[in-house]
């Protein structure tokens, strides 16, 4: 394992024993190393053999006895990204490097073990996800973009060219976003489902990409809020529930059911009082001001039974529509 680092990049040099000029296996700059270097190189080889030790007892799973040479390799040299990496494997319980790979993708967050590896010796964990940063350009190539983003956000954290290919493929479909309001102003609200279904991917709640995507939604529960406001609540509904169909199975389908539910009690209640209205209307002979305000009951409650599965129901409103033809055919008479 590398004892001297590259001044250019820092990588770990590779130095042979004698020799007093190095190369950088990845910039290619040639450094001469420094007076006293063979000693430097007794001592990490000392510093080889515990981290050697270390990761021999990491592979049988003994983590507390292999931490401890990682924590002596570590006095020896704190800016060691190796034992930094033991360290990290430690905490993981990872016995080997594949192993922790997979632990870091699914990750959401850097921790504190692995941002020293980072500082201290990048390739370290860089090179972990060379193989995963390839097979999503070769996707992204191929068009398979969803396959593609899912890989470059996963590792994004790590390798650091990944986070600029999922912007990329973001930006294709940035005016999709655009084409799901234009559904949902339409009324259209399970095309416009399915078309965010399309885009969600992309925008995953995991990776971050779920809030912009929200902003940009935003304005239609903002407006569906002042028409509630307004008290236009059929209006506001068809905005709520067109949303709540692209946000389904997300963390913002709480705050959204919460406002949504709030609009159907006040509908509700003005379904009730109408109803109240319209029966006193009829026994007052107000026939067709009754009959009116019946048909806007019996709209409400075909509403409630076209696109809410919750029961929004009431039993003696259901009568609206056989009391508005009772109050036509008085007027008939």
């Amino acid at each position: 394992m590398p004892v001297f680092r590259c001044e250019s990049c820092g990588a770990g040099l590779e130095v042979q024993e004698g020799s007093k000029i190095a190369y950088c296996p990845y910039c290619g700059m040639k450094q001469t190393l420094p007076e006293g270097s063979a000693k430097i190189l007794r001592a990490g080889a000392k510093i080889e053999n515990m981290l050697k030790r270390g990761f021999m007892l990491l592979e049988d799973g003994e983590f507390k006895k292999a931490d401890k040479y990682f924590d002596r390799a570590l006095d020896a040299e704190p800016g060691n990204g190796h034992a930094h990496l033991g360290k990290l494997m430690v905490s993981l319980g990872s016995r080997d490097v594949k192993n922790l790979a997979a632990a870091l993708k699914e990750s959401k967050f850097v921790g504190r073990l692995v941002r020293r590896v980072l500082d201290f010796q990048p390739e370290l964990i860089r090179d972990m996800f060379s193989e995963d940063y390839n097979r999503a350009v070769a996707l992204m190539n191929e068009e398979k973009y969803s396959e593609a983003i899912q890989i470059f956000d996963s590792i994004k954290n790590y390798y650091h060219e990944a986070s600029g290919k999922a912007e990329q493929i973001r930006q294709i479909f940035r005016p999709k976003a655009d084409e799901v309001i234009t559904l949902i102003n339409k009324g259209d609200k399970y095309k416009a489902s399915a078309k965010f279904k399309e885009i969600a991917c992309f925008f995953s709640e995991k990776y971050g990409g779920f809030e912009e995507i929200r902003a940009r939604l935003q304005p239609k529960c903002n407006e569906a809020i002042v028409l509630m406001n307004d008290g236009e609540y059929l209006d506001a509904l068809d905005i709520f529930s067109a949303l709540r169909e692209c946000f389904w199975g997300s963390e913002y389908i709480r705050s959204l059911s919460y406002a949504e539910d709030i609009c159907c009690q006040k509908l509700c209640a003005r379904r009730d009082l109408t109803y109240i209205e319209a029966r006193a209307l009829m026994d007052k002979g107000k026939y067709e001001e009754a009959a009116n305000l019946f048909d806007i009951v019996e709209e409400i409650q075909c509403f409630f039974s076209s696109y809410y599965s919750r029961n929004y129901s009431n039993e003696i409103c259901s009568e609206a529509g056989y009391y508005a033809e009772g109050c036509r055919e008085k007027l008939k008479q």
